[in-house]
């Protein structure tokens, strides 16, 4: 994972931090292991560490929690890496009790991210306590999904913080944080949009006594740290995504960077093939998306309109690259070409696989009702007729359509309207619930609770004012695509897109703070919010300056590995989200940071990705989307 460390930030070291943590708690325990995995936690502990390295530490089995029968466990010490749930300790109990009845085996019990007093409660009153040798936590704080994106990976945070109130991933979220200041140095400015925002500070700020002893050691590598509550900004996950990565993971969802795909079309990467060998087909359509695959790195980012272009251009360099075997004539030429055939084999097969994957995204983008939805949320993002029932909303749910999809546009239009006429909203909620059944009027309530429905009554976030102040829309509904032809990322800046008539405003929130500063950003900002009277401000803005000691920020500087490679003047700056960002956020900041007149590079730190359906799905209650 080289690519890690080939950002301004050695984030790199923040995975080795993990490992060792991680292995030296497996060899604390004695013996042979069989590890019974949470089978959330999977997909996130494979950005820590491969299968293979848990060997190298007497892992002889890796077992699925609820899957594990006292009959599978070939080891002696069996370890549960598990979250922090109670519904999970009469599993586990059940667990040992069939597992102590067939053979006499160590149990071991490690809870990510930590321990929980009601979970051992709990096992103390089914009987079990006793029966662990060990109960331990593992923290691992930020998992390194690139170069410049890092996450806690707590999906169910926006629903947990604003339906439950439990703010237990704000608490992981600052404990990271804290980590993260400990690696690279105290962020001296610190800026902060909305309600959790504020929370999560005064959460830092308790934690402070711990960095009191690094404070005049390590030196500031990051400049500002600007944190962002979702609940500014829902407009940016409700619309469809409409870059490359965006689209993938609209269509088929990307976890922990990996996306599964029908395999049928794709090829392994078998760095063994020759040249003139046939591409040999996966028998497991699982890949990696990440800056470590080159032409990825390039196409991630681009419009869904600009990817077919790239692709034929980097194809056509890809065959003059095989051409050179041909007009090798020396030993020495002959020599350095087989020396290239690994690496080009390793480039035809990404392009084999990105080729397929747009071809998957095309079906799709090239479908009517795809057209007829883009067409719809642009009408909507520009304030037309977005007062009255919406007639494509009315047509999805005469066709039955997925309720998400309904839903993601109902959230659309009462954000752009600022709530719901109440005629408007009670007619929505009449046909969803006669189409699609009474069981989720518990949806409904929760998105209510949570802001994401709303009666129109003057007060909130107006929309509107917010479009014209920050410049978030095109007037043209119609796709700019203008220069197609022309594969260069910077196209898709604003005069190119990453929505198609839209900006997101989480970005910006960035480049305002970048270049006119906080005060502007406050003035510009507070003007188009009204908080409900006799209620808590939703909408906090604040500015926090911490004191970084006797040390200044030294760039350039190649006095420690956490320190970035990376020659430039340039600002660094971490933008946090509070409940999810989504690929065409990240992208948009990419996009940003290239700009001529921005002096800042980002790094991305989130409690996970998201994106309209996953957000909702977290919100809907499980009783609305149990399968009949």
């Amino acid at each position: 994972m080289s690519h890690l460390n080939s950002g301004r930030l050695n984030l790199s070291s923040l995975r080795d931090f993990q490992r060792t943590d991680l292995f030296a708690l497996l060899d604390s325990i004695d013996g042979t292991k069989a590890i019974v995995w949470d089978q959330q936690l999977i997909a996130p502990f494979e950005l820590i560490s491969n299968i293979k390295s848990f060997m190298e530490h007497k892992v002889i089995q890796n077992l699925k929690f609820r899957s594990v029968q006292g009959s599978m466990v070939e080891a002696q010490n069996v370890v549960y890496f598990i979250r922090p749930t109670l519904s999970y300790m009469d599993t586990i109990a059940e667990d040992i009790r069939a597992s102590e009845s067939i053979r006499n085996c160590n149990f071991h019990i490690i809870f990510v991210p930590r321990k929980c007093i009601l979970c051992e409660k709990r096992l103390e009153t089914l009987g079990v306590f006793g029966s662990f040798t060990t109960i331990e936590e593992y923290s691992p704080d930020f998992f390194v999904l690139d170069s410049d994106v890092i996450s806690i990976e707590w999906p169910l945070c926006f629903r947990e913080c604003n339906l439950e109130m439990d703010y237990s991933s704000l608490y992981q979220l600052a404990k990271s944080l804290m980590t993260l200041q400990c690696a690279f140095g105290i962020i001296p400015s610190v800026y902060g949009i909305g309600r959790l925002s504020k929370i999560l500070y005064d959460y830092m700020n308790k934690m402070k006594s711990e960095l009191i002893s690094i404070e005049n050691n390590v030196v500031s590598m990051i400049d500002q740290l600007i944190l962002i509550d979702r609940s500014v900004d829902l407009l940016s996950p409700s619309i469809t995504q409409l870059t490359y990565e965006g689209l993938l993971d609209e269509i088929y969802g990307i976890n922990q960077t990996a996306i599964r795909l029908p395999p049928e079309k794709f090829i392994t990467n078998n760095d063994d093939q020759t040249t003139s060998s046939a591409p040999k087909k996966s028998q497991v359509g699982k890949f990696y998306l990440n800056s470590g695959d080159e032409l990825f790195k390039k196409l991630r980012d681009l419009y869904y309109l600009r990817v077919g272009p790239v692709l034929r251009v980097s194809a056509k360099n890809l065959t003059t690259q095989f051409d050179e075997r041909r007009t090798a004539k020396t030993v020495r030429e002959i020599k350095q070409f087989v020396e290239k055939i690994p690496y080009l084999q390793r480039l035809r097969n990404q392009q084999a696989n990105h080729t397929s994957m747009a071809e998957l995204i095309r079906e799709v983008t090239d479908r009517e009702e795809f057209h007829e939805r883009i067409f719809c949320e642009n009408e909507l993002l520009n304030c037309f007729e977005i007062d009255s029932i919406n007639p494509f909303i009315e047509t999805c749910i005469s066709r039955s359509e997925d309720i998400i999809t309904v839903l993601r546009l109902i959230l659309l239009q009462t954000i752009c309207a600022n709530g719901l006429k109440q005629k408007t909203l009670d007619y929505y909620k009449r046909e969803i619930l006669q189409t699609y059944g009474y069981q989720h009027l518990l949806t409904l309530n929760a998105m209510e609770k949570c802001g994401l429905l709303r009666i129109s009554n003057g007060y909130g976030i107006s929309y509107s004012g917010l479009r014209v102040k920050f410049r978030l829309t095109k007037e043209s509904s119609k796709s700019n695509n203008a220069n197609v032809n022309n594969g260069d990322n910077q196209l898709i800046l604003y005069q190119g897109q990453v929505h198609d008539v839209y900006f997101p405003f989480t970005v910006r929130i960035v480049q305002h703070i970048d270049q006119f500063g906080y005060r502007s950003f406050n003035d510009a900002f507070t003007r188009q919010c009204k908080p409900e009277p006799n209620g808590q401000n939703p909408y906090t803005i604040f500015e926090e300056n911490q004191s970084t000691g006797n040390i200044r920020r030294r760039r350039n500087s190649d006095t420690t590995s956490m320190q970035s490679t990376s020659e430039t003047n340039d600002k660094l700056v971490l933008v946090l989200f509070i409940g999810g960002c989504t690929f065409s956020e990240i992208s948009a900041l990419r996009l940003l940071a290239q700009k001529e007149n921005v002096n800042s590079e980002f790094i991305i730190a989130t409690t996970s990705i998201i994106n309209g359906k996953t957000l909702l799905q977290s919100i809907a209650d499980p009783l609305s989307t149990k399968k009949k």
